[in-house]
């Protein structure tokens, strides 16, 4: 345990210096103690990525690469003079709150090591070690981030590591509820209340539903990409408004980037976020170029090295269709460096969800499979995949929000990323080999974790709608939140 919090507290000190160099103690002290171990966890991760895409095979450079990093943002946030005690304060309260939930969660939640959660340890051990290659079927078959983990714990000297990950995707996830409800209201009581009825629903939901409270223990990536997709997502909200500085966007970029090593489908969700962006934000051409180098980088010569290694493991993961879902994450951004585009741009999610429904459509009519697969993910989801009474509440109050609820704003975009995920979640059960099948270890009945806090958060969205004051969230409280904040 003793080792477990020391890895922590690295990962959380490898965040401290991007969120200070990113101002985001100033906007929102709590936002920040919260996002520091997500943040770092993203830079170890796309550290070691890019430590062993060039053939050092040492976890521990990775780390280094990582810590090297925040002591470069922590002297040039000294520099520009906003290195102050409060930074510091902020760095202790985010330890307290990473060594608080390790040790809670350990005594709530036993772990869950399933066939492939054992694989997962052993594909992180082989990093560092003689048998690593990018040959071998494993990197192909088991997301980075998770087995990555598991590398890191070599380091320390310790087993494996169960809690660490879901620590970290719940703090994305109560990071992403701070983000959203900051910009419902532009009173902080007001905020304060939404994000407490959020928070409280979400952990409500999650002690009596089996397949929400077993992530707190299962070794694998679901709460991961709950954590990150939700975050990334909320941070392309915050990025609308127009006051952010450009750090912002180097920290939205980090984070939309990283779901790609989080799960084997991440690049096609991490898809679905980079449109979200791009159709929210005219985005000048330099910010653009260092948007896509965060983001794509790393991801990038991760992925294309597996697909010159001709690593194959799974029906996700083949080289040509890497290099597909590489270039389908490109296009939202090349489609905005070409400004007589913007105007397609801003339709881009729209388009998407209509691209996504006329093919998954045409698969239903062409593969019998498709229907037999989207069936039994129906059942699991209203029936046999251990999701109690979640989907029977959330599903229709989403499906009723939607068609007579009030318009909020960037509707189109929380459609995309919510109804988008769930298309894809479809898709990917209608091209497999084998369809989806019954019970909640079926793929696709654990995908659904991905999507379900944002599930929670649109449907919380439109509740406030509803009954608040005002029936959208405007550009002009978000400018109002922001000037309050500085103040």
């Amino acid at each position: 345990m003793i080792r477990e919090l020391l890895f922590s507290y690295l990962l959380t000190f490898g965040g401290f210096g991007t969120v200070s160099r990113s101002k985001i103690r100033q906007q929102s002290p709590v936002l920040a103690m919260v996002i520091l171990l997500p943040v770092g966890v993203v830079l170890f991760t796309f550290s070691c990525a890019l430590v062993y895409v060039f053939g050092i095979n040492y976890p521990l450079i990775g780390l280094s690469l990582m810590i090297i990093i925040s002591l470069h943002e922590l002297y040039k946030t000294k520099q520009d003079n906003d290195l102050s005690r409060i930074n510091q304060i902020t760095l202790l309260c985010s330890l307290g709150i990473t060594t608080a939930l390790l040790l809670l969660i350990r005594i709530l939640v036993s772990p869950v090591l399933t066939f492939d959660s054992y694989k997962i340890i052993i594909s992180g051990k082989s990093f560092g070690s003689s048998i690593f290659s990018f040959e071998s079927p494993e990197l192909a078959s088991f997301p980075f981030m998770v087995t990555n983990f598991q590398a890191g714990t070599e380091i320390f000297n310790f087993s494996y590591t169960v809690y660490l990950p879901a620590v970290t995707g719940f703090l994305a996830i109560i990071g992403a509820i701070i983000i959203i409800s900051n910009l419902v209201s532009p009173s902080r009581k007001h905020s304060l209340t939404f994000g407490v009825i959020v928070l409280m629903t979400i952990l409500a939901f999650g002690s009596v539903t089996y397949m929400l409270r077993m992530q707190f223990g299962y070794l694998n990536s679901h709460l991961l990409m709950a954590g990150y997709y939700s975050l990334g997502f909320a941070t392309c909200l915050r990025r609308n408004d127009k006051s952010e500085k450009t750090r912002f966007l180097n920290l939205s970029a980090l984070l939309i980037g990283s779901i790609a090593f989080i799960r084997l489908e991440g690049l096609l969700l991490m898809t679905l976020l980079i449109i979200s962006f791009v159709s929210m934000n005219n985005i000048s051409r330099k910010n653009l170029v260092k948007f896509s180098a965060i983001a794509l980088v790393a991801p990038g010569v991760w992925y294309l090295r597996l697909a010159i290694a001709g690593a194959s493991g799974s029906t996700i993961i083949s080289p040509r269709n890497t290099v597909l879902m590489l270039l389908m994450a490109m296009t939202p951004l090349i489609l905005s460096w070409w400004r007589q585009s913007l105007k397609i741009v801003t339709y881009l999610p729209s388009l998407t969800i209509i691209g996504l429904v006329c093919i998954f459509c045409l698969l239903l009519l062409t593969r019998e499979q498709a229907i037999e697969s989207s069936l039994i993910f129906l059942a699991n989801t209203i029936g046999t995949g251990y999701w109690g009474a979640f989907w029977w509440t959330f599903g229709p109050i989403m499906i009723v929000g939607l068609s007579l609820g009030p318009r909020i704003k960037h509707e189109i975009v929380w459609v995309t990323t919510v109804g988008g995920g769930l298309l894809l979640i479809l898709l990917l059960g209608a091209i497999r080999t084998d369809p989806y099948r019954i019970g909640w270890g079926d793929s696709g009945n654990r995908m659904l974790v991905h999507i379900a806090p944002l599930a929670v958060l649109y449907i919380a969205v439109k509740v406030h709608a509803c009954f608040g004051k005002s029936d959208d969230i405007t550009d002009e409280q978000i400018s109002n939140l922001t000037s309050e904040e500085t103040k």
